[in-house]
């Protein structure tokens, strides 16, 4: 009886931890989404940061565009959206922007931006055709309030525009609870049912 009484109390307390269900990540990190991609694999997307706001010991030469970027966009030098004041072309100028996310048309981005920092989110052609624009901060993207709560950007191509996607993560306690209870009302019915069953058969006697 009294490991019965200690494993309850065990199970009372476990929801009570701050574990989560998803580890936080790495400063910078979050996603893109691009709602109806499919029929539009010609559209590419790219952050302007200032360089400042990157990296410690990130040193920017605008003569240095990154290979890779000069072989996937050879018409480079007609795209007049690389450099726009004091912000720069994440894609071109600094690394690889995104990585392809097992979810259909959602990218997963571990840019090392600082958190405090104002970005451009650019959709473009490869013509350097520049479709929308707009300005984000970073402490509204990804992790959020005890890294409970993650946001992504959302951009709506037949409407061009974006908008904050923002998913409560559920802690390793809450789903515990949620396990708990489901236990307790199957219990319920399998105890009720027998029940039922034998009022039913007194009130017929």
């Amino acid at each position: 009886m009294k490991k019965v009484l200690i494993f309850i109390v065990m199970l009372c307390l476990i929801p009570t931890l701050t574990v989560r269900a998803t580890e936080p990540m790495m400063p910078g990190t979050f996603d893109v989404i691009i709602d109806s991609c499919e029929g539009h694999e010609e559209l590419y997307f790219d952050l302007l940061v200032k360089p400042e706001d990157y990296s410690e010991g990130f040193v920017l030469d605008l003569n240095q565009i990154r290979d890779d970027y000069k072989v996937n966009f050879p018409n480079y030098q007609d795209f007049d959206f690389l450099v726009q004041g004091e912000y720069i072309s994440y894609l071109a100028y600094i690394n690889p922007l995104y990585y392809y996310s097992p979810k259909q048309c959602t990218f997963h981005l571990e840019t090392l931006i600082e958190d405090d920092a104002d970005i451009y989110f650019v959709v473009f052609t490869d013509d350097g055709t520049v479709l929308y624009q707009e300005m984000f901060h970073m402490n509204d993207l990804g992790y959020s309030n005890s890294y409970r709560f993650y946001t992504s950007i959302v951009y709506d191509v037949k409407q061009n525009v974006t908008r904050l996607d923002t998913n409560r993560e559920m802690t390793i306690g809450e789903i515990f609870l949620i396990i708990i209870f489901g236990i307790a009302f199957l219990l319920m019915i399998l105890i009720s049912i027998p029940l039922i069953i034998v009022l039913r058969r007194k009130s017929q006697h």
